[in-house]
Order: C-alpha cells, then sequence, then structure tokens
C-alpha cells in the first residue's frame, strides 16, 4: 500500500532523494522517504 503511494508520486513527477523500500525481506517498515517536488499535486496533495 505504501509503496503504491511512492511510485504514485513518482509518476506525477516528485525526485525521490531517499529510497522509499523496506527494511528486509519480511519487514512492514519502510525506510526513511523524502521526496522533492515542485507542486503538492506531485505529492498526490492536490
Amino acid at each position: 500500500l505504501i509503496l503504491g503511494y511512492i511510485e504514485s508520486d513518482i509518476k506525477q513527477g516528485a525526485n525521490l532523494l531517499t529510497c522509499g523500500d523496506h527494511l528486509g525481506r519480511k519487514s512492514y517498515y519502510i525506510k526513511p522517504t523524502i521526496f522533492i517536488a515542485n507542486t503538492l499535486t506531485q505529492l498526490g496533495l492536490n
């Protein structure tokens, strides 16, 4: 679910500064994720 949001933001033009990926194979924890976006729309916040 969370990775879907990350992928969606990237498709809308936001740049991923740090990796938003799972920590380990069986973990539900997502590594810290930082985006650079020019607009709120690029982060799905419209």
